[in-house]
């Protein structure tokens, strides 16, 4: 699906692309922000990918991939804040039929602080973005 989205005019080919923005506040302060962008069919009832990044306390990149609305693999990667763009922590996961294929992971130690970032089922998070994702597409069809 990477690929679709090097295509110049993808409406054009049958694919539309979305993005959603927001802040983060702490204290009535912007502290980050988050941003979740899909890419999906004219139809609007397939998710081919969802990606979400934050920023908050440090650079968060989770994508999802689904094929036939099924999630199909998931990636999380941690880059360290400010100018220390690096990856800190990478881990991926595929998937079968909701079975977990194979995961590969790799972490460096100034990961260990943020385990409240990496601590959570990466599956259950993807299936919440397509839940959230449906959602939101049924209501603005209406």
């Amino acid at each position: 699906m990477d690929s679709i989205n090097k295509l110049d005019y993808v409406q054009d080919k049958g694919f539309i692309t979305s993005v959603t923005d927001g802040v983060i506040k702490a204290d009535g302060k912007v502290v980050g922000g988050f941003g979740i962008h899909s890419l999906l069919n004219l139809k609007g009832d397939t998710a081919f990918r969802i990606e979400y990044h934050d920023n908050l306390d440090v650079n968060i990149y989770k994508t999802y991939y689904y094929r036939f609305d099924k999630l199909i693999y998931a990636s999380l990667e941690l880059q360290g804040a400010r100018a220390m763009r690096n990856s800190i922590y990478l881990k991926e996961e595929f998937y079968n039929d909701g079975y977990l294929v194979w995961t590969t992971t790799h972490k460096e130690k100034s990961a260990d602080k943020y385990f409240d970032k990496i601590n959570f089922s990466m599956y259950e998070d993807g299936l919440t973005f397509l839940a959230d994702f449906r959602k939101e597409n049924t209501q603005q069809q209406r």
